[in-house]
């Protein structure tokens, strides 16, 4: 790759960019990226350099038939239509997850068997790959089911059954990302929703997710605005929470890290340098958002790092204003990624 012109990402080790840097301004015009034995070229074709890079990185290994528009990346069907529109069909892959076998009638507190439990792995193993890759909406559900891995029971194995249920039948429940409609590729701005649900978990523990997406400026000022899913987590929180504010703050805080990085890559992927040592020095050319819908901790936010304190480093990045100034926004109703405990 690199004898072929490109340079590695410094924000991630298999991405590159293609620079033209025959102007008077430095011009990205070519990215990529790799999964194993998996490659992923975007550019632009009628350009003469990218298209000498694309030649020589064919010409050095031998390939499989290389696809354009729709193709198969790592067990998904990536369709582009000519508006630009992508959609990421992972419909084929949740057909083939199986569910585990086992005698219904034991009684739902009995322990498994070791061969169930390999079962159950594998489950959660091809589960948690559709997850990552297309299925944020399975997320909590997934990360409930795994944290009960150490010592599952037969009703584990029925509640993983039903979520290989639902993911059949969701199957055709795919990302789909659409142009934006701004020009400026830094005008992009990167929202992170937050979410936390205290004590849902065997042992007090906690969860916390977020989703980040990339939206046209425009929704700064409320306008409503497309949203390309870009990163989503769902999952046990770090610490034991003693209340609703602890949690949201380490789910807050989790995000708020993702959020960085996403930044930072899109900062590079669009031309930038990004400094190793300072990278927060360059942050504000792409905006970022964090939302929450806990009003305590917008609250706490919004006075200020001389607040940092109470929460023993658990929220860091208030001493980092740099990182987060102006970006906190409240909101009265959104779910992402926590799964509430059940009234009893």
């Amino acid at each position: 790759m690199l004898e072929a012109g490109f340079e590695v990402l410094q924000t991630d080790a298999c991405a590159w960019r293609l620079v033209d840097r025959s102007g008077s301004k430095p011009v990205v015009i070519g990215l990529a990226c790799a999964h194993v034995d998996d490659f992923l070229f975007a550019g632009e074709s009628s350009h003469p350099t990218y298209q000498r890079a694309i030649q020589h990185v064919y010409d050095a290994y031998q390939w499989s038939p290389w696809e354009a528009d729709t193709y198969m990346h790592c067990g998904i069907q990536v369709i582009q239509h000519q508006n630009g529109t992508t959609v990421l069909d992972h419909s084929e892959y949740c057909a083939q997850i199986q569910p585990i076998k086992f005698d219904r009638n034991r009684s739902d507190k009995e322990s498994v068997t070791p061969e169930e439990h390999q079962q159950l792995r594998a489950v959660l193993g091809a589960a948690q790959w559709r997850v990552y890759q297309s299925g944020p909406i399975h997320g909590a559900r997934l990360s409930m089911l795994q944290s009960q891995l150490v010592a599952p029971t037969i009703q584990t194995l029925k509640e993983t059954n039903k979520l290989v249920r639902e993911m059949y039948a969701q199957r055709h429940f795919g990302l789909r990302y659409e142009p934006l409609e701004h020009e400026e590729p830094l005008d992009t701005v990167f929202v992170a929703w937050t979410d936390a649900a205290v004590g849902n978990r065997k042992g007090f523990a906690s969860s916390g997710g977020y989703f980040i997406g990339a939206c046209d400026p425009r929704i700064l000022d409320g306008t409503p605005s497309k949203v390309c899913p870009i990163s989503w987590k769902s999952g046990r929180l770090p610490r034991v929470a003693r209340s609703s504010l602890s949690a949201e703050i380490q789910a807050f805080s989790i995000a708020e890290e993702e959020l960085m990085m996403v930044r930072m890559e899109w900062l590079e992927m669009c031309g930038e340098t990004v400094p190793i040592h300072n990278p927060v020095s360059v942050l504000p050319l792409v905006k970022g958002v964090l939302v929450t819908d806990a009003r305590s901790l917008f609250d706490v936010i919004q006075k200020g790092s001389r607040h940092g304190w109470l929460f023993e480093g658990e929220m860091q990045y208030f001493r980092h204003d740099e990182r987060v100034s102006k970006t906190g926004a409240w909101s009265n109703h959104h779910t992402v990624g926590a799964q509430r405990r059940p009234n009893r």
